[in-house]
């Protein structure tokens, strides 16, 4: 690809960064508002109230899921490093809290298992291993996606040659050598 047309692709690429952080942002953003509203009012003390929440949740990763990733492919693809970085860690704490959520939700299944009426056993089952494969895939995707985008991000401020700043040489004289201001010892 021709260093002009390349120069060309990244500007472009640049001026929707903006906007597609923010479509990213609510991505994430929207269901996990989507969630908390639906289960509210909360009750952690009530096993079938955490049962049913989190087997709802598993439902809502998907979406947050793909805003990471959106946001992680824009920040690649313009260059921004420490947003990579960021987007890696955040992606890493999703892949965390999915595991210890449903390390919870097993806890609760195994709670709730005692009072699901025989007839219903098998929906209950069903229901429980298909929210845990979700949390499963999820967790897996989020890590996998995190460590990417933590290895490929850093803090470092951005190296720029002196091509890139515009450096102005200043005090050069025709014959290529630096010009002599100040007192010269006379």
């Amino acid at each position: 690809m021709p260093e002009s047309h390349s120069n060309a692709l990244s500007e472009r690429i640049a001026s929707l960064a903006g906007p597609a952080y923010c479509v990213a942002a609510l991505l994430v953003i929207t269901p996990l508002g989507d969630f908390l509203t639906g289960v509210w009012p909360w009750r952690l003390g009530a096993v079938d109230w955490r049962f049913a929440s989190s087997g709802l949740l598993s439902g809502f990763l998907l979406t947050p899921l793909l805003g990471a990733l959106i946001a992680i492919a824009v920040a690649s693809a313009s260059g921004h490093e420490r947003a990579l970085r960021i987007f890696g860690i955040a992606t890493l704490s999703i892949s965390a809290v999915s595991f210890l959520v449903s390390l919870l939700f097993i806890l609760d299944a195994v709670q709730m298992s005692s009072v699901v009426p025989a007839q219903q056993k098998r929906p209950f089952y069903d229901a429980s291993i298909k929210a845990l494969l979700k949390y499963g895939m999820a967790c897996a995707a989020s890590f996998w996606l995190g460590m990417r985008a933590y290895r490929l991000g850093s803090f470092r401020a951005p190296h720029r040659n002196s091509e890139q700043r515009g450096t102005i040489v200043i005090g050069m004289e025709g014959s290529g050598e630096p010009a002599r201001h100040g007192r010269t010892g006379t």
